[in-house]
C-alpha cells in the first residue's frame, strides 16, 4: 500500500485542508478570467483530486466519519429549509 502523508484519522487537518482548497477556490475565481469560466467548485475538485493522487490525502475515507458529516450535514439543511 502507498504511505500517505496525512492520516485519514486527523479530522481537524483534513477539515483545514477542505477550507484551504475552498479558499484557494474562491480567490482564483475571483481574480482571474480563466478560473471564473471553470468555477470555484471545480477548481476544489482538481485539487482535492491532486492532493489524494499524490498520496497527500487518502483516497477512502473512514465510514464512521463519514456518517457523522452526513447526518450533521443533513440535520443542518433541515434546520435551515424550516
Amino acid at each position: 500500500m502507498k504511505s500517505i502523508l496525512i492520516d485519514p484519522n486527523n479530522i481537524w487537518l483534513l477539515w483545514s485542508i477542505i477550507l484551504l482548497i475552498a479558499s484557494i477556490s474562491i480567490y482564483l475565481e475571483n481574480q482571474y478570467n480563466w478560473a471564473s469560466k471553470i468555477s470555484g467548485a471545480v477548481i476544489a475538485l482538481v485539487i482535492a483530486a491532486l492532493l489524494s493522487n499524490l498520496g497527500i490525502t487518502h483516497r477512502i475515507s473512514s465510514l464512521r466519519y463519514y456518517l457523522v458529516l452526513y447526518s450533521a450535514f443533513i440535520n443542518t439543511i433541515i434546520i435551515i429549509s424550516m
